[in-house]
């Protein structure tokens, strides 16, 4: 897993002086967080990246990094920096997955996003979570064709010895922990 300085520096680094040099004027554009010109004129890489997380924050920094390369028409190094991105994001949810538990995993990520004071975002995370948890779930038996409206709740078990052969309506979370703690199947 790379730190978000790490990403930044290697798409920084497949940028030539020319076009290092128009990043940086992108940067100075007000539509931006203003990094004042004197500080970004003799910065190199490195001190551009540091220069960007001070200012920005590592999320935003991705962010602002993915939109002027887009503007410098370095659309291919946009792309590979976002995908390592969400690659490092959804590495991360995996072992926090693994080390709290599922439920755990969501209430650890509200408690960290309000310490950020990312109040409307843990919100949002808790009502969707809440949302997947507390939708009934309706089950057909094939050979009977009898439906049976299930509501699990979080934590909550559902015995279900066969399931196959029939239809399941609606938001579908089955958990099923693998040799890992973990493993998650969900359908829409």
């Amino acid at each position: 897993m790379a730190s978000v300085k790490e990403m930044l520096m290697g798409s920084m680094k497949e940028l030539v002086e020319a076009e290092l040099k128009a990043f940086k004027w992108h940067l100075m554009n007000p539509s931006y967080k203003h990094i004042p010109r004197s500080e970004l004129e003799k910065a190199d890489i490195f001190d551009t990246v540091d220069k960007m997380i001070a200012c920005f924050g590592p999320e935003e920094a991705v962010k602002v990094t993915v939109d002027i390369l887009r503007k410098m028409n370095q659309n291919e190094l946009a792309k590979q920096l976002e995908n390592k991105h969400k690659q490092d994001i959804f590495d991360t949810v995996d072992k926090m997955i693994a080390c709290f538990g599922p439920e755990e995993a969501v209430k650890v990520t509200v408690d960290i996003l309000r310490k950020m004071n990312q109040n409307e975002l843990a919100k949002q995370l808790e009502n969707k979570h809440k949302q997947v948890h507390y939708t009934p779930v309706q089950m057909r038996d094939a050979s009977t064709g009898v439906n049976v409206d299930m509501k699990a709740e979080t934590g909550a078990s559902v015995n279900a010895p066969v399931l196959t052969a029939n239809t399941f309506t609606g938001p579908v979370t089955i958990y099923a922990p693998n040799s890992a703690g973990n493993g998650t199947f969900t359908s829409q």
